[in-house]
């Protein structure tokens, strides 16, 4: 399904979260690229831990039965080299 045109043409609303509905951290990214690439990385001691608010995707789930998928289980193919 591709979702922004199901929106574009289909859509009742005027604005939708295209998200996933769950926070992913910095950390939690940088772990999972870490698990392919090699690289090193610094967070500074001052640095603060800011945590957003989750991204409701309650309309668009239940408008177009949309069930997103974890960012972390597609690392791998984000970064492949074509």
């Amino acid at each position: 399904m591709n979702l922004v045109v199901d929106i574009a043409l289909k859509g009742k609303q005027k604005i939708y979260n295209v998200a996933s509905g769950r926070n992913v951290s910095n950390e939690e990214i940088l772990n999972a690229v870490k698990k392919h690439v090699q690289f090193s990385y610094t967070v500074a001691e001052s640095a603060k831990d800011i945590t957003f608010p989750r991204i409701s995707i309650d309309r668009i789930s239940a408008e177009f039965d949309f069930d997103p998928e974890n960012i972390l289980d597609h690392i791998a193919t984000l970064l492949k080299k074509e």
